[in-house]
């Protein structure tokens, strides 16, 4: 029960975040191995499908707000979060191809956000080939 989880009645449930889906496959695979079992494959494939629908939110938020500036777009994958999610659920294992009406792949999703965020930053002094490459 998310109002529970909050201590506040009514309030709505939070929405998923795609860097916190990713944390979790790859704790949920670690913790598998750690155990010396097989990851619960149907729970990391509900993961990976919050995940996706996440960005497909965040894609069709991102496109409004070239319409509509007031519409947030995705800041919760500034910077390197998205490279950090493609790391995290390639690292869980995840094995993502899209699905068969043409749907991205949650690393090429997320390979475009990187990507993006990296135009964006990229030329800011504060922007370190060094940290790039991690």
């Amino acid at each position: 029960n998310s109002s529970s989880s909050n201590g506040r009645s009514g309030d709505k449930p939070k929405e998923d975040n795609v860097l916190r889906l990713a944390h979790a496959a790859l704790g949920m695979a670690v913790s598998s191995s750690e155990r010396g079992r097989d990851v619960h494959e149907a729970e990391l494939q509900r993961l990976v499908q919050r995940a996706r629908n996440r960005l497909r939110t965040i894609r069709r938020r991102k496109a409004l707000g070239g319409l509509f500036p007031g519409i947030p777009g995705a800041a919760e994958l500034h910077g390197r979060k998205a490279a950090d999610a493609v790391l995290w659920f390639a690292l869980a294992g995840v094995d993502d191809d899209g699905d068969d009406r043409g749907t991205l792949s949650l690393y090429d999703a997320l390979v475009d956000i990187a990507t993006e965020e990296l135009l964006r930053f990229g030329s800011n002094a504060s922007c370190r080939a060094k940290d790039i490459m991690h």
